[in-house]
Parts: C-alpha cells; structure tokens; sequence
C-alpha cells in the first residue's frame, strides 16, 4: 500500500505543473463546485490554512537537520544566499508592479509572492542542475524558519504603501502556518524514524493534493479578474520579475566565486517561491484585497517553466559560469 502511495505521489509531483493547470482550468470553468470550500474550516481554521500546515508539515519532514546544522558552519554563503535571494526577488517584484502600473490589490499580491520563502520545487529542480543539495537543503530550511519574521517585515516596507497590513497578526499567521508544522516535521524525521519512513508517502501525496486544492479554491473567487487584462499584465511583471532576480542572482554567484553546484543551489534556491504558502497567506486577505492572490495563482506553473530554461541556458551540469 505504502508502494502504491510512492508511486502516485511520484505521479503527481512529475506532471504537478499539469494538474495545477487542469485544476485552475477546472475552477475557472465550474466556479461553484469549488467555493463551497472558501467556507469550510478545519481543526478551527480556515480550510486552505490548514492545507498549508500540512503542506508545511511533509516540508518540516524532508530537512535533515544534521546536514542543515552542518551548513551553518559556513554563514558567509548562506547570508550571502539569504540576502541575493531576498534582495533581487523582493525589489524585482516591487519594480515589476511599478513599472507595469498594477492595481494596489496585485502590487500587493506581487511584493507578497516576492518576499516568501524558498519553495520546496527547488529540491526537484536541484537535482535537474546537478547543483549542491545540502546547500539547497539548508537555504530552503533558513528561509523557512526566517519567514515568520522576514515576510512580514519585506511586505510591510514595500507593499505597505499599496494596502493597510497588519504586521503583527501576518506575524502570528506564519508561525501558526509554518513554524509549528515545519518543527514538528523535523523532530518526527529526527526522533521516529521508523513512523518518519511509514508516513512520509502518504504525506508527500496528501501535500500535493493540498496544493491542487488551494489552487482551485483561490481560482475560483478570482474567476472575473483572471479572466480580464489583469492576468497578462501580470505574467508580464512576473516574467520581468524573474528576469531581474535571475540576473541578480546569477552575477552574485560570480562575485562570490562559487564553483558551478554551489552556484546552481544558491540561484533555484532564490529563484524558488512557496507559491501555496503566499497564495494562502493571501486568501486570508480575500474579504478586503480579493485580486491579491492572482500572481501566487499565475506564478506555479510560470516559475517552473522559467527556472527550468534558466537552468538549461546557464546552469547546465559542466557549464562554465
């Protein structure tokens, strides 16, 4: 049974950039089938808060955390990685909104996108790159347990001119969101290793259904304006969004002197958005900010595409940097 787990989730995570776009597909088409669940809550939250918790959960469960304490010893690349990352994906989506004169709803949903954490995609990409996994591991694992903090702070300073946000309870909704899952995840793989081997399928496999189900129930409120202008407005300020932080990314690598899997880790890792994370976090604006959510929705199977020609056209296993 466990195998037939593996195998499914396996499945789906190879083809999710098909599923996510059936799905949103889907919502688009029958809306209706797909508000019911805004409504519904679970364990006393929001339902797509709690799909996120789980989701957060299987990515507690996939850091070691010897090897992510074996690369603090080496805090010159990962504030270096923290800081490239940050700065170029976080002012990248600031100028994009800017220069593409998006509405303060999606400036809003941009520089929020901008200022998550890294996504656990890149531990897939990695691999295509033949970059540094541990490396990769311990960038995904810092800006995790930093977002709660981070997030927050970034959001504030450059999205707080757009839309009122309340620091404190963004604060509040990340450590509940990600911290407590993530700590959990990490002490099941680290304490039981025995249940972390039995459950880790399943929960693999419920994660991405997670995924597909947050986008469909973010898509489906949303029908109108992804149908309108605003989405190509925003695959632009996307596109060009990554553009800068790519760029960014990439000539940091050079000036840091990093060899190619080094570099390879630090540019997925920063190119790398949680995509669910910031469309959960901006579901919870819904009521007030409804568009907000739209470049979280636009940027999963549009991150995937781009990161994977970047790696393709400058990060191919045995390229010169």
């Amino acid at each position: 049974m466990i195998r037939l787990i593996e195998h499914i989730g396996n499945f789906v995570n190879r083809f999710l950039m098909f599923f996510v776009f059936a799905v949103a597909v889907a919502a688009l088409l029958a809306p209706e089938v797909f508000l019911p669940a805004t409504r519904l809550r679970l364990m006393g939250f929001p339902l797509i808060n709690t799909l996120l918790m789980v989701i957060m959960l299987g990515t507690g469960m996939s850091i070691d955390a010897l090897e992510f304490f074996r690369m603090l010893r080496r805090p010159r690349m990962l504030l270096g990685g923290m800081a490239v990352k940050y700065f170029f994906m976080a002012t990248g989506a600031w100028i994009a909104a800017r220069l593409f004169s998006l509405n303060n709803e999606l400036a809003f949903g941009m520089v929020l996108l901008g200022c998550m954490p890294t996504g656990t995609a890149s531990m897939v990409l990695i691999n295509i790159a033949e970059g540094n996994a541990a490396l990769s591991v311990a960038l995904l694992s810092l800006t995790t347990l930093l977002a709660p903090v981070l997030t927050p702070s970034l959001t504030y300073l450059l999205g707080g001119g757009w839309v009122e946000i309340d620091f404190l309870d963004m604060f509040k909704n990340i450590v509940i969101i990600v911290i407590v899952p993530v700590v959990i995840g990490m002490l099941i793989r680290r304490r039981a290793e025995t249940l972390y081997t039995l459950i880790k399928p399943t929960i693999r496999l419920i994660s991405l259904i997670a995924i597909l189900i947050i986008v469909g129930v973010c898509v489906a409120p949303n029908k109108a304006s992804i149908m309108a202008l605003d989405s190509v407005k925003v695959i632009a300020a996307l596109t060009v969004n990554f553009v800068i932080a790519a760029a960014g990314a990439i000539l940091s690598t050079k000036f840091m002197r990093l060899d190619h899997r080094e570099a390879s880790a630090l540019v997925i890792a920063s190119l790398s958005l949680n995509t669910s994370l910031s469309a959960g976090i901006a579901a919870t604006f819904h009521d007030v900010y409804p568009m907000a959510a739209l470049p979280s929705l636009i940027n999963v199977p549009l991150n995937i595409l781009l990161t994977t020609a970047t790696i393709k056209l400058f990060l191919r296993p045995g390229s010169e940097r």
